[in-house]
């Protein structure tokens, strides 16, 4: 029995270390990683297009129209890594409509967008699981225009991609990662993409099932 043990050991060891071999991005927090980060979301909730605080690296390629709750969000690139970052909460009545919706909905089902559009969601597996209604309907719009970004980027080349957000920004980057891990355990989306994701004084996205699933799909490393 010890020396399965052993064995066990080193091939969780091995599998360990290559999937940290896998492209730039590895598992755990990395300061001057998440400093980028954090110039990035600066931008991405500036309007102005403030120079104080650029991304050393990364250049904004992509800034998506208004939608739903008056959400937006930014892609950026050095090359290798894409960012999908996502703005905070606007100064306006859709924006804090999203954040007062806070009814509770089931993390798996389907939502209506508008009249001709739905939205088949499962952000968790536990059927316990639930989630805040207002930020799952911003998630299903920003969502409808990351799929395509993350395609034409995986088509280029590049597979590894920071999810980052702050303060509602923050809450739906958790959501749209959950959405898009389990598309991936689903077999939607390429199995070869990295995801890792960062996000600052996010509120909770939703009970403590979610929490549980969420944790279980990002441990060792790879969600702060």
């Amino acid at each position: 029995m010890k020396s399965i043990g052993v064995v066990l050991i080193f091939i969780l060891s091995i599998s360990s270390q290559i999937l940290a071999q896998i492209g730039d991005l590895k598992p755990g927090f990395d300061i001057e990683e998440y400093k980028q980060i954090h110039y990035v979301n600066f931008q991405t909730n500036s309007d102005s297009g403030n120079n104080y605080s650029q991304p050393e690296h990364f250049k904004q390629i992509y800034r998506s129209p208004i939608m739903g709750f008056d959400n937006r969000w930014d892609l950026w690139s050095d090359g290798k890594i894409g960012v999908i970052a996502i703005r905070g909460t606007s100064p306006t009545a859709n924006g804090w409509l999203s954040n007062a919706h806070s009814v509770m909905l089931p993390a798996q089902g389907k939502i209506q967008m508008n009249e001709s559009e739905y939205f088949d969601y499962k952000l968790a597996n536990s059927a316990m699981a639930s989630i805040h209604t207002g930020w799952l309907y911003s998630t299903s719009f920003i969502s409808k225009g990351v799929l395509p970004k993350i395609d034409s980027l995986h088509q280029k080349g590049i597979h590894q991609f920071i999810i980052t957000g702050h303060s509602q920004g923050g809450v739906l980057a958790t959501l749209l990662t959950a959405h898009l891990l389990h598309l991936q355990i689903d077999n939607k989306i390429p199995s070869d993409i990295i995801l890792k994701t960062y996000t600052s004084a996010a509120p909770k996205p939703g009970n403590l099932y979610f929490a549980y699933d969420y944790e279980s799909l990002t441990q060792e490393g790879w969600s702060y």
